[in-house]
């Protein structure tokens, strides 16, 4: 979703306090294993294991519920030029 309170960035929804979300964890098994080889005896043997992985679910932004008007980026252009000559004097003598 893109985030026009973060100047329509990605939003990371579970590090934005202004988000409404729900939290899903599931289990999944991870690794690699032969096609011979059941998953429990993989997990017996190392080869794979249990991972818990987490997603979030966006439910609503309390910005937009309660119509928070986002605040306008600044854009500042600076420009830094120096101009720099050297001059190098070669001479055979």
């Amino acid at each position: 979703m893109k985030c026009p309170y973060m100047d329509f960035k990605e939003c990371l929804i579970e590090k934005c306090p202004s988000c409404n979300f729900e939290k899903h964890e599931r289990e999944i098994i991870s690794g690699r294993y032969p096609a011979y080889m059941s998953t429990e005896d993989a997990i017996e043997r190392g080869t794979a294991w249990r991972d818990t992985v987490t997603e979030y679910k966006f439910k609503s932004c309390k910005l937009v519920d309660n119509n928070v008007q986002p605040v306008p980026q600044k854009k500042e252009v600076i420009n830094n030029t120096q101009k720099t000559s050297i001059v190098i004097h070669k001479s055979i003598f």
